[in-house]
């Protein structure tokens, strides 16, 4: 009687397999940084949401005034877009200004809101116009 040897067992080398964890962990690293990045443009985004809210609120603040005038400050810590700074500023429209157009006590309001981002400084600028009350 005649033995037959045992099948041949089909496996992975040591290598294979160091070179399918070193793909594995390229990607993997990869994916981290997109997620970071990811991360980093939504933080963004919200910050600038809320200098945008912000501007609308002083802006607000400012309309419902009797009386249209510039401010300036800071938002509190208690509030969504805290640090930011704002300034409102308001401007007599000149008719030249407008193009031919016979208006008379016309006031162009601004609001700008400005932050740091890292090393640069941002800004968001709201603006509309109002007939001088």
């Amino acid at each position: 009687m005649r033995l037959r040897p045992p099948p041949a067992r089909r496996a992975f080398t040591l290598v294979e397999v160091l070179i399918a964890l070193a793909i594995l962990a390229i990607g993997l690293v990869a994916l981290l940084q997109l997620h970071v990045l990811s991360l980093r443009a939504a933080d963004r985004a919200a910050r600038q949401d809320q200098a945008v809210r912000l501007a609308a609120d002083k802006l607000a603040e400012c309309l419902g005034k009797p009386k249209l005038e510039g401010a300036a400050g800071v938002a509190g810590d208690d509030e969504p877009a805290a640090g930011m700074e704002w300034r409102v500023t308001t401007r007599d429209v000149n008719s030249a200004d407008l193009d031919g157009l016979e208006l008379s006590g016309l006031i162009r309001v601004v609001v700008d809101v400005s932050w740091t981002d890292g090393p640069r400084e941002k800004k968001v600028s709201l603006a509309t116009y109002v007939l001088n009350r």
